[in-house]
């Protein structure tokens, strides 16, 4: 048994005892211990592959082949670590790293050379000759695991062919393609590689036919030296039957071949495309033709001194260059471009305006196009010659009309080479086009009153969340939204997100990631105060951020640097509803300049703390964010500005606002009665417990303010902190020390200052605009509160009862005679109700249990008298009159 991974892998194999011959292909043991792999990066759900014939690098470098013999079935154990998010296992019985398109096996090891599945449709190549050759009896599952052979293999068909074509074998091009025929099928000669083996593989799924025959589909490009042309080789390697003879030839001299043949290896055809021709040839018109030799030449001649002529007499300002670029031919075997001749050999292209791109289509027509954005979204072919692959998402090159298939032949001046890498040719162009500015995203919207609106943003995060099932609209938009400000509102549905319609079968996971790709290089939302901090990544990349609010919610720790480096202080976790991860912040981020501040080396975590706290101190403060269920489905979001809500939930999952307190906040932003909690902050509801959910609105709300509104009081904490309440209703139910300075000492039954968080041993340190020292005595603070809260509304008694069934509900009572009578033992119900009064019109009722009186909860070792006691403390200040009860 074996197993394979690529020679850049992210995959680390660890066994009992291992066997391994090299980093890249190791022999597992045989005796039932087996190995163990595991991955050294963290990918995601946008880069697991989708079809396992055809991988990326990436996807590459996080698979692993392994190959059994003389087996019937293997154990197999999936797991993970701790992590926040899921694990995927995309498991085929067929090795993708061996048998995948995209030059998979050239990764495996040292060696560079190439066997893959599914021949490309044959393409035409200008200045080049380009033919196919077919090889039968050829068991490519070995051979791509035996890559010495394969690279002798490769070298006799190079050698066959520049044989016969009079070149150096370095000049020739081999790519090998793996492939199956039935073994009663005919070969059809009028298709290329790709429809048979393509077809073939579509038939059988993802693994090769039971019974076929294995062929090996060679596809080759002859690169003429400059003193032959295109023409002449052609010419040499037109014959087929000479050719196949040439290469059977060499072939059938590479030692150990028969150890990857099913008989013996036959080239069945070979077929050679029409010539293009060379870029710079000049073909001269037919009247031209049929003139005598000498009378074409003093035509010409004459031609030329007119242009001379004319030449002399124009300003050289009107002349420009237009020689068309040509490809320059490397030979087979060079080295990649990526750091040298292609990405510095150049003279450096104007960067003062939109920048010229020449393509070639699938015709061989040139096409020019000018590019104004950065964003050119094109991703190359990894074979040569350098072709488009694909598009990305808001591409720039698809709005100027670049299709898939087309050769990118010039950027600006410099010329490609045909034989360049596609990653080569994306950095090339990324580097040129890196002084436009990034495309904008544009996203169409279907208005409330039927209307489309397309919008333009230029700027990220867009700050708009929309419905996770079809129609997709605007559900949200969060404070600071640039999507707000350049005018969605909530209810819109989007129906197109750069250039992809958005439908009834489209994904809310692929709508948020287009949406992603679409602004991840759009410039930070900078509008209005904010403060910029500059970070590094694990990577080294640098990352700006703008934060327009407070606290950002992070909590900084040393890094780990090399040995004998200096670090700075880096984001080591985050607070619960971190506007700093909302952000896009990340853990193990380095913190390197906040504002104009630069963070020195060896500055610690404390310092660098105290810089963003002083630099943020006048940015507007993070609301707390609920989501709610309103029912039918529809989800509503708030952002609260201001404490306390003067809202209580049901105690038992899922959550439901259970009533509002009087003068709620909640309430006044519009939030209803029996709605479903769905999220706090960035913690869903359903993660947490009744005394969790009631920390994170606590921890949400504590940096909050109070609605300005009611008497002032200021109070100093444990910690010596100033803690200001606004308080709307009296009386406020504090007992104060009787020393000073004065604090407060308790609360009466239904106190008001206790139900808005006041607790107990804090100082008073101000009474409306009176400021509380240390020389007032007990008595004076006393009548300062009585005397400056006596304006306010009344606070009224609240009482908790049981009505059966764990249903529990809560009564506000605003007059003092409450109309009823308690039982005389507990547990305490109410016994009898006074006819026509109060607690009977309120709608309470006889066997009611008592759960709370005010702010004392009662038990079962409640007694009467004191229950009565609590009920006198909250309704000795009430009216006499009747009023209706909350």
């Amino acid at each position: 048994s074996s197993f394979s991974v690529s020679n850049t892998t992210q995959v680390v194999a660890v066994a009992a005892q291992p066997l391994w011959s090299s980093p890249y292909h190791s022999s597992l043991l045989a005796d039932g211990n087996g190995a163990t792999f595991y991955s050294t990066a963290k990918g995601n759900l946008y880069d697991n592959p989708a079809d396992p014939f055809r991988v990326t690098h990436l996807q590459q470098d996080r698979a692993v082949s392994i190959s059994f013999q003389g087996i019937r079935a293997f154990p197999l154990t999936f797991g993970s670590s701790a992590g926040e998010g899921a694990r995927y296992l995309n498991f085929i019985g067929w090795p993708c790293l061996l048998c995948a398109q995209g030059s998979i096996t050239h990764r495996i090891g040292e060696l560079k050379h190439s066997l893959s599945v599914g021949a490309p449709a044959l393409r035409n190549v200008p200045g080049c000759v380009v033919g196919e050759l077919t090889l039968e009896n050829v068991d490519h599952g070995m051979l791509g695991h035996k890559t010495k052979l394969l690279a002798a293999l490769e070298a006799a068909l190079r050698k066959g062919i520049a044989s016969r074509a009079g070149m150096d074998p370095e000049r020739i091009v081999v790519k090998l393609y793996a492939g199956f025929i039935e073994s009663d099928a005919k070969v059809d000669r009028s298709h290329n590689g790709s429809a048979l083996v393509q077809g073939t593989t579509a038939t059988s799924g993802l693994s090769p036919p039971s019974a076929g025959q294995p062929i090996v589909t060679v596809h080759v490009m002859a690169l003429p030296p400059s003193n032959v042309s295109s023409a002449q080789v052609h010419t040499m390697l037109k014959p087929a039957q000479p050719i196949c003879e040439q290469v059977a030839n060499e072939v059938g001299t590479v030692q150990h071949l028969g150890q990857v043949s099913c008989g013996p290896v036959h080239v069945a055809d070979w077929k050679l495309l029409p010539l293009l021709p060379d870029e710079d040839t000049v073909t001269q018109p037919g009247w031209l033709q049929r003139l005598p030799p000498a009378a074409a030449w003093s035509f010409i001649a004459l031609l030329l001194l007119l242009l001379l002529f004319l030449a002399s007499c124009c300003p050289r300002s009107r002349w420009r260059d237009k020689r068309s670029p040509l490809y320059v031919p490397v030979p087979h075997g060079s080295e990649s471009l990526v750091d040298n001749s292609l990405m510095s050999s150049f003279p450096p292209t104007p960067r003062d305006g939109p920048l010229e791109v020449e393509f070639l289509d699938a015709h061989g027509r040139r096409k020019v196009l000018r590019f104004q954005y950065c964003d050119h979204g094109l991703q190359m072919s990894h074979e040569a010659p350098t072709t488009v692959a694909r598009l990305g998402i808001n591409s720039h090159g698809k709005d100027l009309g670049v299709k898939a298939g087309w050769i990118l032949a010039r950027i600006g001046d410099q010329k490609i080479n045909v034989h360049e890498s596609g990653e080569a040719v994306e950095k090339l162009l990324s580097k040129n086009l890196a002084h436009l500015p990034p495309k904008p995203l544009w996203i169409d919207f279907v208005t409330d009153d039927g209307a489309t609106r397309s919008l333009k943003f230029h700027l990220q995060p867009l700050g708009m969340e929309i419905e996770r099932v079809p129609p997709f609209r605007v559900r949200d938009l969060h404070p600071d939204s640039h999507a707000k400000d350049c005018g969605v509102k909530l209810g819109w549905e989007v129906v197109r997100i750069g250039d992809v319609r958005v439908g009834s079968t489209s994904r809310h996971e692929a709508l948020e990631a287009q949406l992603r790709a679409g602004t991840e290089r759009l410039a930070q939302n900078s509008n209005g105060p904010y403060v910029r901090v500059d970070f590094i990544d694990d990577l080294g990349h640098s990352r700006v951020r703008y934060f327009r609010r407070r606290p950002l919610g992070i909590t900084l720790g040393d890094c780990q640097p090399g040995d004998g480096e200096v670090s700075r202080p880096c984001v080591d976790g985050f607070d619960f509803n971190s506007y700093a991860r909302s952000m896009g912040v990340r853990r193990g981020w380095e913190v390197v300049q906040v504002g104009a501040v630069k963070v020195p080396l060896g500055c610690s975590s404390g310092e660098v703390k105290h810089i963003l706290d002083s630099q943020t101190a006048q940015l507007p403060l993070w609301p707390l964010r609920m989501d709610f269920d309103c029912g039918n489905g529809q989800v509503k979001t708030f952002y609260f500005g201001m404490q306390p809500l003067g809202v209580e939930f049901t105690k038992a999952r899922p959550f439901r606002v259970d009533h509002f307190k009087p003068d709620s906040y909640a309430k006044v932003c519009g939030l209803k009665a029996s709605w479903l909690v769905l999220k706090v902050g960035d913690a869903a509801a359903t993660d947490l417990d009744f005394r969790r959910l009631m920390r994170c609105i606590d921890d949400g709300l504590r940096h909050l303010p109070q609605e300005m509104k009611g008497l002032r009081i200021d109070f100093l904490d444990n910690m010596r902190f100033r803690r200001t309440f606004y308080l709307q209703r009296h009386p406020l139910g504090i007992v104060p020390s009787r020393q000073a300075p004065v604090c407060v000492e308790g609360f009466i039954a239904s106190s008001y200052a206790r139900e808005r968080g006041v607790e107990e041993g804090w100082a008073i340190a101000r009474v409306g605009e009176h400021e509380v020292s240390s020389g007032h005595s007990p008595e004076e603070v006393a009548r300062l509160l009585r005397d400056q809260s006596r304006a306010l509304p009344l606070w009224p008694l609240r009482l908790d009862l049981d009505m059966g069934g764990n249903s529990v509900r809560t009564f506000y009572m605003e007059q003092k005679d409450l109309g009823l009578e308690l039982s005389r033992r507990p547990p305490l119900c109410v016994e009898q109700l006074t006819a026509g009064g109060y607690a009977e019109a309120c709608g309470i009722r006889v066997g009611w249990h008592v759960l709370r009186i005010g702010n004392r909860v009662v038990g079962l070792q409640t007694d009467r008298e004191e229950a009565l006691r609590w009920i006198h403390e909250g309704t000795a200040h009430l009216r006499e009159a009747e009023e209706d009860c909350w």
